[in-house]
């Protein structure tokens, strides 16, 4: 049951190798007739060493926004200044500044065109919104006003051909129920230390591993536990009738229930990648893990029921496949690594189990991971080979592999277990007090 996931991928992965597809033979057509007309909004706050390479990875798509926003969320650092020195400067952008409101909040402005480049436009609350309600409030209001917008994370740069890939890859232009696409995620160390590089090679692998699996199951299924924040592509009219819920930690996971809640679809595209800068740290990698794991289980309290109850009632199929993608996201992973991190290593130094039933444990869970590892990187190679990871050799793939078995899941394991306590102590407390538990989404 445990292993559905990666059963189903491998077989659909299999097929598609066997009958020689492979996503490169589809970039024929000619970009002009693609026909996609879209906003890129870069949500931005304090990371003024970040946005010059976001910015730039948006400027150089070989299809080009029609319009950009640095949604810029009152930085307390130099964010705006970087971004209109490198509009100014490294573009010859002409800027002018502006005051103006949307839906009763006022903004500063700054329009900054070039006759060959895309408008850009830095704008300024004068309050904090946040991430979620600064861009619901851009698409509710009609200020993102083209068919498709690209969300992109200021600490995530995508490559030339994201949006490009995305488009020819994928039915979203003709298929309206499509509501969001995102591709396949590559980590990078936030600073250049011996464990940032170490939590970097483990998060490879977890991210491979997700990918190749996890998530491209959720295409087959037809229901995906996630969304990818740092870089998705949204249907506006199918945001704008879905907004991203304020209720919670994990925005992204309540956005992908309640827009698959409605009868949209979300897609993954592994061909279309992107960048993002992870926390080098074992302090800033807790909290990113507890915040997703700890959101999940918020979701799964607050949405969790009705979610699966409509969509069950839309199509038992894809019911089935809510049902126990939530189930094992919920349920069954937090079993395992409570297992894996808490009660075998526990029962062990207590006597209660032998060192050798210990170590046989560990060894085939040891070996499980390394096969499925092996076969993910052999599936990038055929299927994606122009993907960075399918040229990563055998020794710097081990090297990935014990970092992410002995350093990263580890951490993992304490995160899980840390942040479903802490949600479940939360929930007991709202009981108590028979209110609603008080979680905020304010990133």
């Amino acid at each position: 049951m445990a292993y559905a996931y990666e059963i189903t991928s491998l077989i659909y992965h299999l097929k598609e190798i066997r009958e020689k597809k492979s996503r490169m033979d589809s970039y024929q057509a000619d970009i002009s007739s693609l026909g996609l007309e879209y906003t890129a909004v870069i949500p931005v706050r304090n990371e003024e060493h970040n946005i010059n390479y976001s910015l730039d990875s948006i400027l150089c798509q070989t299809i080009p926004p029609k319009r950009i926003i640095v949604a810029e969320d009152k930085s307390t650092d130099n964010t705006r200044g970087v971004t209109y020195d490198l509009l100014t400067k490294r573009y010859s952008y002409r800027c002018k500044e502006e005051r103006n409101s949307i839906e009763n909040i006022d903004f500063i402005i700054i329009k900054c065109e070039n006759d060959k480049l895309p408008q850009v436009e830095i704008i300024t609350p004068h309050i904090r919104l946040g991430k979620g309600r600064f861009i619901n409030l851009l698409v509710e209001s009609g200020y993102i006003s083209t068919p498709f917008f690209l969300n992109l994370d200021a600490d995530t740069i995508i490559e030339p051909e994201y949006v490009e890939k995305i488009v020819r890859n994928t039915p979203i232009l003709e298929d309206t129920t499509i509501a969001a696409v995102y591709g396949r995620l590559i980590s990078l160390p936030e600073k250049d230390t011996i464990l940032g590089k170490l939590l970097a090679r483990g998060r490879s692998i977890s991210y491979l591993l997700s990918d190749i699996y996890l998530r491209f199951a959720g295409n087959i299924w037809n229901f995906h536990a996630y969304l990818r924040g740092p870089f998705v592509l949204f249907r506006t009219k199918a945001y704008k009738e879905v907004p991203r819920p304020l209720d919670n930690h994990s925005g992204d996971t309540a956005h992908a229930w309640e827009l698959q809640k409605k009868g949209y679809k979300i897609l993954i595209e592994l061909s279309a990648r992107g960048f993002t800068r992870d926390p080098s740290d074992i302090r800033g990698s807790l909290e990113q893990r507890i915040k997703w794991h700890g959101g999940f289980l918020e979701n799964l309290y607050l949405r969790g029921y009705e979610v699966i109850k409509n969509i069950f009632n839309q199509s038992k199929k894809r019911g089935l496949a809510a049902f126990y993608t939530i189930l094992y996201y919920g349920i069954i992973s937090f079993k395992y690594q409570l297992t894996w991190g808490f009660i075998i290593p526990i029962l062990s130094l207590l006597n209660y189990l032998s060192l050798s039933t210990t170590l046989i444990y560990y060894s085939i869970d040891f070996g499980a991971f390394f096969i499925l590892s092996l076969l993910a990187k052999s599936i990038l190679k055929r299927k994606y080979p122009d993907d960075p990871y399918s040229k990563r050799n055998i020794k710097e793939f081990l090297k990935d592999f014990l970092s992410f078995y002995f350093v990263f899941r580890p951490m993992v394991a304490v995160a899980f277990i840390y942040s479903y306590l802490k949600v479940l102590k939360d929930i007991i407390i709202a009981k108590i007090k028979r209110k609603k538990p008080e979680w905020f989404l304010y990133t």
